[in-house]
């Protein structure tokens, strides 16, 4: 009687009807892939374009305001160090304030050796002092009146040559009315002003003064200074000969603070302005190194306008506006467009052709492949020979299935063809499962088992080996224990399966402890017979796993399947890095409960997970650990919770400590040298203290 038909027949005959051939499957895929991808060429074209066009003039900004901040922050410092200095000789008398001569050629010495300084007082209640100032020749105005004299001024030139001039400065009492007098007056540090009006040329600038006292009695006020012109010329050294101008403003106080050109302020002002007055603070709306970024008609070309926010320390913000023309960012783009748009074509064209031939080299073979698994299924096996073909994976499959018929007919020889036939027909299959439970994984691995192995005859190897797992599973299974497999020389086992063990985690943390203790005990004896020692290291983690029969229901095993056996390998592996025995995870630790003792190693990312895992090393049980191991623990923890507190110099020193006190331990000197690895270039504000490793 023939077999009932399968109950998916009428689905699959369904199926069929729907399905396409090959070749047109491979073509239609192919080339719409190609077509894809070039729309995709077409799209990241323009995008990269405009991308690189406004990154390319934030770039410039970027470089100009660096440039310009440095300069500044230059010329600032050079006035507080000239303050201080002056101070300093001033209090120590080797500069006296009622010798205006000798003041007057000490403040034009220093203008003459550092150009960063525009000018220097000095200026005593009494209208006393001196003033110098350089000139854009080189040359150094020098005012100076002594009391009940008039003002004497000279001109300095760069070679120094004296001669009488003129400034207008008739009288110093003029310079108690300016804000660095009023602001050096009160103050005993140097400090800056906001911007005035020199009264001397009327130039705009800033000024850092100091009041220098004895004994409380102000003796007089020095002040250092110079005007925004300087930046002028420091902006054009910058954009060099970029085509473009970069400009700088003063936004907060209405007026422009230098700019390289007058026709960038008659262009970039009003600009400017209408963009602050889109902001309601002003520049404060923007983040440090936030821009803007727009677009400005000019002409026939567009410009494009970058404003960034420009501030020094110690300096009043403003704004750095960048203005280049839009073909000058996006030259390379117009310059390659027409050969690459044609190049693109060309490819299409040429890859579109190369698609249909590989479409008809694959679905050619395979369709002949296909008809002969055909008659397979119905259990038809010819003897003609497979398609041959030069796409490997093609002809993997044609030698495959050559195989396969060739044991089907070998196979047919013993059962009966029509029973056969009918199996395959109706395609049943086993299922397989089971059951997810919360256990501890233990993975031991022996260390450097291939040189063990090379130095060993094969005989003597197993001999040893046997008498090494011997151990291994016996302190194992006395603990309660189940032994997975053998993987060579390393053991897997868990516990809490298959009779449930609600301490198991403790249990597997006490086999690890008797696994090494009766490996210490075996060594003896292995070693004076010649056999290897089998050093052993040891992971263990916590964690919910598959445990069941896993396998085929006439072939199966009992076993795990999970992360957390993976990490437990991983866990192993890591001994080799920090030179332990027993590694266990924060989850075993915690679920091990008392009566064990721990060092807490380190936090790690092992290989193939992206979450930190607080590593522990178990020392053994409470009691049983001699006492320098337990301090050089302690001092290691200390160092760990100050390199977790980014207190890298205290971290490097306990770590130090801890290797002092367990000289054979290789944690704390990796550690402490990765402290001060961080304590000389700290780590990201992000970092969370993750020792991120990439080998298993």
């Amino acid at each position: 009687m023939d077999p009932a038909p399968h109950p998916d027949a009428p689905r699959q005959d369904h199926a069929r009807r729907r399905r396409f051939p090959l070749r047109l499957t491979l073509g239609t895929v192919i080339v719409g892939l190609l077509l894809v991808v070039v729309a995709g060429i077409l799209v990241a074209w323009v995008y990269v374009r405009e991308h690189t066009r406004d990154a390319t003039a934030d770039a410039l900004a970027g470089e100009v305001a660096r440039g310009l901040a440095s300069d500044i922050e230059d010329r600032l410092e050079a006035a507080e160090h000239t303050l201080s200095t002056l101070v300093t000789e001033t209090v120590a008398r080797r500069m006296r304030e009622d010798d205006p001569m000798g003041v007057a050629l000490r403040l034009c010495d220093l203008l003459r050796w550092d150009d960063r300084l525009e000018w220097v007082g000095f200026v005593t209640p009494q209208a006393t002092g001196a003033y110098v100032l350089r000139h854009d020749d080189g040359s150094v105005l020098c005012v100076h009146r002594a009391v009940g004299g008039g003002v004497v001024e000279e001109r300095v030139a760069p070679d120094g040559t004296r001669a009488p001039a003129t400034s207008g400065l008739r009288d110093l009492a003029q310079l108690e009315e300016v804000p660095w007098y009023r602001v050096g007056a009160e103050a005993t540090e140097p400090t800056w002003g906001a911007l005035y009006e020199r009264p001397v040329d009327h130039a705009t600038g800033r000024a850092c003064s100091v009041g220098v006292r004895r004994e409380g009695v102000l003796v007089g006020v020095y002040g250092v200074g110079f005007s925004t012109r300087f930046a002028s010329a420091a902006v054009a050294r910058m954009w060099g000969d970029r085509p473009g101008d970069a400009a700088v403003f003063n936004p907060a106080t209405g007026r422009i603070g230098i700019s390289t050109s007058p026709r960038v302020e008659g262009e970039l002002r009003p600009l400017i302005d209408r963009v602050c007055g889109d902001l309601p603070r002003g520049l404060d709306d923007l983040p440090p190194t936030g821009t803007r970024t727009w677009e400005l008609p000019r002409g026939d070309d567009t410009w494009i306008v970058v404003l960034r926010r420009f501030h020094v320390a110690r300096a009043p913000p403003a704004a750095l506006a960048v203005l280049v023309p839009e073909h000058t960012l996006v030259a390379f783009f117009s310059r390659w467009r027409g050969v690459a748009f044609g190049a693109v074509g060309g490819l299409l064209v040429l890859a579109v052709a190369a698609a249909l031939w590989i479409s008809h080299r694959i679905a050619a073979p395979l369709k002949t492949i296909a008809r002969d698994l055909e008659r397979v299924g119905s259990f038809e096996l010819s003897d003609a020979p497979p398609p041959s073909s030069r796409i490997l994976e093609v002809s993997v499959v044609s030698d495959a299935a050559a195989r396969m018929k060739r044991s089907l007919r070998s196979f047919s020889r013993y059962v009966p063809t029509e029973l056969v036939r009918t199996l395959l027909r109706r395609g049943d299959e086993a299922r397989l499962g089971g059951a997810v439970r919360r256990m501890t994984l233990l993975f031991s691995d022996v260390e450097g088992f291939t040189t063990v192995s090379e130095r060993l005859a094969p005989q003597a190897l197993v001999e040893a080996l046997g008498a090494y797992l011997d151990v291994v599973v016996r302190a194992v299974t006395a603990s309660g224990g189940t032994v997975d497999k053998f993987v060579g020389d390393a053991v897997v086992a868990f516990f809490n399966a298959p009779d449930p063990d609600p301490e198991h985690a403790a249990h597997a943390c006490r086999a690890a402890v008797a696994v090494q203790t009766a490996l210490a005990a075996a060594r003896t004896g292995w070693v004076s017979a010649g056999t290897p020692a089998f050093p052993t290291r040891i992971g263990l983690h916590t964690a919910e796993v598959v445990v069941g029969n896993i396998g085929t229901p006439e072939r199966f095993a009992y076993t795990v399947l999970g992360d957390g056996a993976n990490l437990a390998a991983r866990l192993e592996g890591l001994n080799k890095a920090y030179g332990t025995q027993v590694l266990a995870s924060d989850d075993t630790r915690a679920a091990a409960g008392d009566g064990l003792e721990w060092r807490r190693v380190d936090r790690v990312a092992v290989a193939g997970r992206a979450a930190g895992t607080d590593v522990y090393e178990l020392l053994g049980t409470t009691g049983a650990v001699a006492a320098p191991r337990l301090a050089a623990r302690d001092a290691h923890e200390a160092g760990l919770a100050a390199y977790f507190a980014r207190r890298f110099d205290e971290a490097a020193r306990r770590f130090d400590e801890a290797a002092a006190l367990r000289p054979d331990d290789r944690a704390a000197p990796t550690l402490a040298a990765r402290a001060r690895a961080f304590a000389a270039a700290p780590p990201p504000p992000s970092w969370d203290g993750v020792d991120v490793r990439a080998e298993k």
